[in-house]
């Protein structure tokens, strides 16, 4: 028994069992990699992980009105807001990652994917497994954050690798300090604020 990728680039048993990424739970009958992919990093399992359990937002005649709603990006037009749990779990139910595995990904749509939302900074065609949204994708994917509400008592946490647009007048946390966003990024910025002070955002003084 071994995993092999086939004349048309999946990559599977060839036991007919499920495979996986080692030390990763989501496990796939078949993964489109490409001709050039490798089988490294891939095992052969019969173990199929348990259902994701999740604790459900109370609904309202909105969250109804989404559930219903042919295209989410279209109504939660919003990064911020979209990302807030109450509007993620749309997309954990609707927009997972790994169901436009082998598909194309338009520019610009969200997707759910290990607990956080990311939009897709360009068209992926086709989206592989073994690139998932990750630091080591950020030119493709950009987490989204909703938890915060972006205040100075409740910044926004930027990330360590710069992978996350900031929004007029929003507020940052990094490094210990607080940044407020002088207007919108658009993309990514992909630098730490510091060296954007002036440009995209203004220092914040923090009152002892």
């Amino acid at each position: 028994m071994a995993i092999i990728i086939n004349e048309i680039g999946e990559l599977r048993s060839d036991a007919g069992k499920l495979v996986r990424r080692v030390s990763d739970d989501a496990v796939f009958r078949s993964v489109l990699v490409g001709k050039d992919g490798s089988t490294d990093g891939w095992e052969e399992t019969d173990y199929a992980p348990a259902p994701e359990v999740v604790t459900e937002p109370k609904t309202d005649d909105w969250v109804e009105l989404l559930k219903r709603s042919v295209d989410l990006d279209a109504v939660l037009t919003d990064d911020t807001e979209a990302a807030q749990e109450r509007w993620r779990g749309m997309f954990r139910e609707r927009a997972q990652w790994r169901d436009y595995i082998g598909k194309r990904l338009e520019a610009g749509k969200k997707v759910y994917y290990r607990g956080d939302l990311y939009k897709a900074l360009q068209t992926v065609d086709p989206v592989l497994a073994i690139y998932p949204p990750s630091v080591a994708t950020a030119a493709l994917y950009q987490r989204l954050d909703g938890d915060h509400k972006g205040t100075e008592d409740d910044p926004i946490p930027y990330p360590h690798d710069g992978n996350m647009a900031v929004v007029e007048g929003k507020v940052y946390s990094e490094g210990g300090k607080k940044y407020r966003a002088l207007r919108d990024s658009g993309n990514a910025l992909f630098a730490p604020l510091y060296t954007v002070v002036g440009n995209f955002v203004e220092e914040l003084t923090i009152e002892n």
